[in-house]
């Protein structure tokens, strides 16, 4: 995560709604970029973009391996899983 600079205020938090569409959009980038597979310590960005904690990154993270929209999977060795279904 980024640190700030002495002095250097930090930006007001995004409301929730927004943070998630960020992130699943964030998500959606890397997967168009090539990345399949990642850590939840690589993403710096979102924590910095949304204001919101590494804690929770992690919950969304959890949230979008599950349910109807589920975009992620969770292996085993804390790395998650970009599946995004192709439309037929």
């Amino acid at each position: 995560m980024p640190r700030l600079a002495f002095g250097q205020l930090r930006k007001p938090p995004m409301g929730t709604t927004e943070a998630r569409a960020w992130t699943r959009d964030y998500l959606l980038r890397l997967h168009a970029a090539g990345t399949t597979e990642f850590s939840p310590a690589e993403l710096g960005d979102v924590i910095e973009a949304t204001g919101l904690t590494a804690s929770w990154v992690s919950k969304e993270l959890r949230r979008l391996c599950s349910g109807p929209d589920a975009i992620l999977r969770n292996t085993e060795r804390g790395i998650y899983k970009i599946r995004i279904t192709e439309p037929a």
